[in-house]
C-alpha cells in the first residue's frame, strides 16, 4: 500500500529526473507504482519524459540478427513510438499497461520485435486520462464512518456456529421429511 511519504518520494524522483535525466531506481519505482495500481496521480508533463526515456532504453538499437530492411523498419517504428509519446497532452488511456510492459522483465528480455509491436499498439490508442487525486490521499468522509460503543462486539467478533454435517440421502432415509398434501 502506498503512503503520502511514497508520493513525496515519487515527486522528488520525478523532479530529480527533470535535471539529471537518469532512470534511477526511485524513478523506476514511479513507473512500477503506476503499473501496479493504475493510479494516474502525476501530471503527464512529469511522467512523459520518464516513459520516453524508458522506451529509448528498452528498445535501444535494432537487434543484430535483423536484416538491413528489418533494421530500418525497426528504427522507423521506434521513432513512431517516441513521436506518439510526445503527441499526448495528457496521460494515455493505456498508461497503466504501458508501465506494466516497461517494468516486466520477461517482456523486456524477450524479442524486441514483439516488444515494439506491444508498445505501438498501446500508443495507438488516442484516448487520454486526466490526473486523479493521489490514490491514498483521500480521507474518509465522516458520513462513511460508523461509531460503535466500546464493548459492543463487531460482526467479526461473534463466533459462528459449526455447520451441521452434511448427510447424503440413502434409500432408507427419505429426501424430504415434510408430508405431501
Amino acid at each position: 500500500m502506498a503512503t503520502i511519504e511514497d508520493r513525496k518520494r515519487h515527486e522528488a524522483a520525478l523532479t530529480a529526473f527533470e535535471t539529471d535525466k537518469h532512470l534511477t531506481s526511485e524513478v523506476m519505482d514511479v513507473i512500477q507504482f503506476i503499473g501496479e495500481t493504475g493510479c494516474n496521480c502525476y501530471p503527464w508533463k512529469d511522467i512523459q519524459p520518464v516513459i520516453k526515456s524508458k522506451v529509448c532504453e528498452v528498445l535501444g538499437q535494432a537487434p543484430t540478427e535483423m536484416s538491413e530492411t528489418e533494421k530500418e523498419g525497426f528504427e522507423m517504428d521506434k521513432e513512431s513510438a517516441l513521436k506518439s509519446i510526445q503527441e499526448f497532452h495528457e496521460s494515455p488511456f493505456t498508461l497503466q499497461r504501458l508501465c506494466e510492459v516497461l517494468t516486466d522483465k520477461p517482456t523486456l528480455e524477450g524479442r524486441k520485435g514483439k516488444l515494439m509491436w506491444a508498445l505501438l499498439k498501446l500508443l495507438n490508442i488516442r484516448s487520454t486520462l486526466s490526473v486523479d487525486k493521489f490514490l491514498y490521499e483521500q480521507q474518509p468522509k465522516q458520513s462513511d464512518c460508523v461509531s460503535v460503543p466500546a464493548g459492543v462486539p463487531l460482526e467479526t467478533d461473534i463466533p459462528l456456529p459449526d455447520p451441521a454435517p452434511a448427510v447424503a440421502p440413502t434409500p432408507e432415509t427419505p429426501v424430504s421429511e415434510t408430508p405431501e398434501n
